[in-house]
């Protein structure tokens, strides 16, 4: 793995001006790479989400989030995410998600301040994969083929990490199998000896 970043994924609800809810798709964007950001902004610029309470709308949002409204949502505009008011600093095209929710980034941090509170605030994390070419291969995309033959890693892992790791998966994987079949045996030869006779 080279690097990892989190990202807010979940669905929320945002109060319009008229009083009704609606449903979004919010997605927080770590702030320091934005990786996750829509590829196409209309308005505005990415680095203003970086700002207090802001967010990009896509073009759905505009839409569904505009009723009521004497003119559409755009640019300068704020409406409430759980209670919590969102400046809109931008507009975006998406694709349509699954559920059809329009889709509201901020960053990961003004995710976590919209967003109810719960246990666990992490939604997904990330990962840049060391061989990008065949992870991309996976799917059918890039240059190479994907290879998936086991090779040995270059250079090796050093003993001195591979025989904890193999021990520790021995005590508290195989173990406790080998020790219940222990016990089964025992049992087993134990309700032979007692048979009634």
């Amino acid at each position: 793995m080279s690097w990892a970043v989190p990202l807010y994924w979940s669905i929320l609800q945002t109060k319009l001006s008229d009083g009704t809810f609606k449903q979004i798709q919010l997605v927080g964007l770590d702030s320091g790479t934005m990786v996750g950001r829509p590829g196409n902004i209309t308005q505005g610029r990415l680095e203003d989400l970086r700002l207090p309470n802001t967010v990009l709308i896509d073009d759905l949002a505009v839409q569904r989030l505009s009723e009521g409204r004497a003119r559409p949502l755009g640019v300068g505009d704020i409406f409430e995410i759980n209670d919590k008011e969102a400046r809109v600093i931008g507009t975006c095209r998406t694709e349509k998600s699954f559920f059809s929710y329009p889709y509201v980034f901020t960053t990961y941090e003004h995710a976590l301040q919209f967003a109810p509170k719960t246990r666990k605030m992490l939604s997904l994390v990330l990962v840049v994969v060391l061989h990008w070419s065949q992870f991309l291969a996976l799917f059918s995309l890039g240059t190479e083929a994907p290879r998936f033959e086991i090779v040995w890693k270059d250079p090796p892992l050093p003993w001195g990490y591979v025989l904890p790791v193999i021990t520790a998966t021995v005590l508290f994987e195989v173990l406790p199998y080998f020790e219940e079949l222990v016990r089964g045996l025992h049992a087993r030869f134990q309700s032979r000896r007692i048979e009634p006779t």
